[in-house]
């Protein structure tokens, strides 16, 4: 188990974080690193080092970071999903899927979580298994758009045309100007045979 950090690693950690939200990737790694790393030494620390990783593009070492961070705190939710992030971004779903699993035992009831659930049964073309997921994400969080988005392209990708345009439409009804659930629409109609209406959404979606 991760110790609770001190004081002073505790403000490194705080101040990591607000530099990162001002998208300062470099000045969050110097604060990390400052003082000897010892705000390193924590599995917060290492999971904030993973996200500034991720965010650039350096996928190994940010895996890395988020395999210490689940060995210094097993039961950290948040590692075991930033870690599923980054397989999914090195193309190797499966042990994704494992890691956001593990994820939603510790914290069953985050809709963000089931959403990237969805997200990598999708790429693995298990399609009933993604929009549960999808469901699940929406049961926590109604006015989840991607998620519902997700799950309109899933259910269109199953053939299921009319359940797919009631998730455009939904989204539509929000944001009219979206220009994926425009897509998505246009696609749906051209399913359901309606091509008209296909056309007619292609153009919407083109005139964005």
């Amino acid at each position: 188990m991760s110790k609770v950090p001190d004081a002073a690693v505790q403000e490194t950690l705080r101040s990591a974080i607000a530099l990162i939200g001002e998208g300062r990737l470099d000045a969050a790694q110097a604060s990390l690193e400052a003082d000897g790393g010892a705000a390193l030494g924590t599995a917060v620390g290492q999971n904030i080092r993973g996200d500034i990783c991720l965010k650039q593009g350096r996928l190994a070492e940010a895996l890395q970071a988020f395999d210490m961070a689940v060995r210094l705190a097993p039961s950290m939710p948040q590692a075991h999903g930033n870690r599923a992030a980054v397989l999914q971004e090195m193309n190797r779903a499966d042990e994704a899927l494992a890691a956001i699993d593990r994820a939603l035992r510790l914290k069953p009831d985050h809709p963000p979580a089931h959403f990237n659930r969805g997200n990598i049964l999708r790429v693995l073309h298990r399609r009933e298994e993604a929009i549960r997921a999808f469901d699940q994400a929406l049961r926590g969080q109604p006015k989840f758009i991607d998620a519902m988005l997700n799950r309109g392209m899933v259910l269109s990708d199953s053939g299921r045309h009319l359940q797919a345009l009631a998730d455009f439409n939904n989204i539509l009804a929000v944001q009219p100007h979206h220009a994926a659930a425009l897509i998505g629409r246009a696609s749906a109609f051209r399913g359901l045979g309606d091509y008209d209406n296909a056309l007619a959404g292609i153009g919407r979606a083109a005139r964005r």
